[in-house]
């Protein structure tokens, strides 16, 4: 054996592991990369979600009315339905929401208001309980009741309300 075969044998040995090396920089690289546009776009939906959710429940035609002031975390199904009982109305429901650009789908008590056909990778889903009435008016008493978990009858009731946004 000469002295170049063994200095090329460790040469080569000493190149792969190199390659090796900078081939997992780079794949740890990539995973870190997208693992932080996946956490940029669930905090993107996440805030649009809940903006929708502000939205919706600041706007006066759809609370419920107690007593003439407009219950927080209410819904009044009457109103709700009026505006997304065509597309026209469900298109601008969703700009209501200041989500005309997103796909959403909403649903009250198991009743979707709106549904653009959920087929997205990422969707951000909020689900939680709202006194929902219909058209009558209610008191407060029935309020109360209904959210200490007395009694929710009569013209009011509690339901979950979920959003998607993708």
């Amino acid at each position: 054996m000469t002295k170049g075969q063994i200095f090329s044998l460790d040469f080569l040995i000493a190149v792969s592991i190199l390659i090796l090396g900078i081939g997992l920089l780079m794949n740890s690289v990539y995973l870190s990369t997208y693992e932080a546009k996946e956490k940029l776009e669930k905090r993107n939906l996440s805030e649009k979600a809940e903006a929708g959710l502000t939205a919706l429940f600041s706007n006066a035609n759809a609370g419920c009315d107690v007593n003439g002031h407009y219950a927080a975390h209410s819904i009044n199904l009457s109103k709700l339905d009026n505006l997304t009982s065509t597309d026209a109305k469900d298109i601008a429901l969703k700009k209501a929401l200041g989500l005309g650009d997103m796909n959403v789908s909403l649903e009250v008590g198991g009743n979707q208001k709106i549904n653009d056909g959920m087929n997205l990778r990422n969707i951000y889903a909020v689900e939680i309980d709202v006194m929902a009435c219909e058209n009558s008016s209610v008191t407060f008493t029935a309020l109360r009741n209904c959210m200490n978990g007395a009694s929710c009858a009569g013209p009011i009731t509690q339901k979950k309300l979920k959003i998607r946004v993708g």
